[in-house]
């Protein structure tokens, strides 16, 4: 049996670190969330918005430990999610 069909739908808690505006929200850098795993970085996006609704009015890129996965690369196991706001502009 694949890694994925064992695993799929698995509920994981995760460390959610947040940057610049966004720590306006949760008043501070860090808060726990859990997330179903495997998903995709966006799949990973929409279950936050989902438990945080304030989030849907910030643009955010997810990052998985400490990578910036493509919006559709599965991620697995997260050991930290860290929400970037856009930067300079960007």
């Amino acid at each position: 049996m694949s890694y994925e069909v064992e695993n799929a739908g698995q509920m994981t808690a995760v460390h959610v670190t947040v940057f610049g505006p966004l720590t306006d929200i949760f008043s501070g850098n860090r808060f726990p969330a859990t997330v179903t795993l495997p998903a995709t970085a966006d799949e990973l996006r929409e279950q936050l918005v989902e438990q945080y609704p304030v989030l849907a009015d910030h643009r955010f890129r997810v990052a998985v430990d400490d990578v910036l996965p493509a919006s559709s690369s599965p991620v697995r196991e997260a050991a930290e999610i860290a929400l970037l706001p856009a930067f300079a502009g960007g």
